[in-house]
């Protein structure tokens, strides 16, 4: 099994390796490094590389980090929907090379707030939050 995670995160990395391990599965993920850490985006083009150099029954794969560099980094405006789709179709390219392999793909549904990583990103966590506030009373 190849396991692209959300992020590198211990509950999204670590346990989950040592649930495959306990279910006596074999599974690999890329280097920590390539995973990013919390503001630092992880990095997509090594990604996409480690994936087509191994070989597997199964790729489990967080489209977060394929398309966006992980979770905090889909929530910025880094990356185009344009450029995000052509990302994307790394993935049917690898399918249709690898027709044996079942793809598992997953993504997290946005949520209202923004994280913030900046004093101009705090100006919007502001103003989102108190609109979420104002919204909620009505």
């Amino acid at each position: 099994i190849l396991y692209v995670p959300l992020d590198d995160r211990p509950v999204n990395l670590m346990i989950v390796k040592q649930l495959a391990n306990l279910a006596e599965l074999e599974i690999k993920t890329p280097i920590k490094e390539d995973l990013g850490c919390f503001l630092k985006e992880g990095n997509v083009n090594s990604i996409k590389k480690w994936i087509n150099t191994e070989k597997c029954d199964s790729l489990i794969i967080s489209l977060d980090m394929l398309l966006y560099g992980g979770l905090i980094a889909s929530r910025t405006d880094k990356r185009s929907v344009e450029e995000a789709m052509d990302i994307l179709k790394f993935l049917k390219a690898y399918k249709k090379e690898n027709r044996d392999t079942k793809i598992y793909a997953f993504s997290n549904i946005m949520r209202l707030s923004i994280s913030v990583s900046s004093n101009e990103s705090q100006i919007w966590w502001d103003k989102i939050n108190k609109y979420n506030e104002l919204r909620y009373r009505v």
